[in-house]
């Protein structure tokens, strides 16, 4: 979570502070800290929503079919987007 990251980061840097004049440096060390890493986690935030606005599908999968004739492998949602999907599964938040 965010927030978590962001007051454990806030009290890193604020744990230093000796007087009230040494509050805007470690503001500002703080936000220089939290721009990169909060700016990758909204973009890949915006990324999956887009993923899933235009074309989330369920992934595609392997699974097994018992019938009369034996066990038989059958594939599920393997199409474009259920691929794509599969393939982006680690990366998306």
């Amino acid at each position: 979570c965010q927030a978590i990251e962001d007051a454990y980061v806030l009290a890193q840097e604020l744990e230093s502070v000796n007087s009230r004049d040494e509050i805007g440096g470690s503001l500002a060390s703080y936000a220089k800290r939290r721009l990169i890493r909060s700016a990758v986690v909204q973009g890949l935030s915006r990324f999956a929503s887009d993923i899933i606005i235009r074309g989330f599908d369920t992934p595609a999968k392997i699974v097994t079919d018992d019938d009369s004739n034996g066990l038989k492998l059958k594939l599920e949602n393997f199409n474009y987007a259920g691929i794509v999907t599969r393939m982006l599964q680690p990366i998306l938040p």
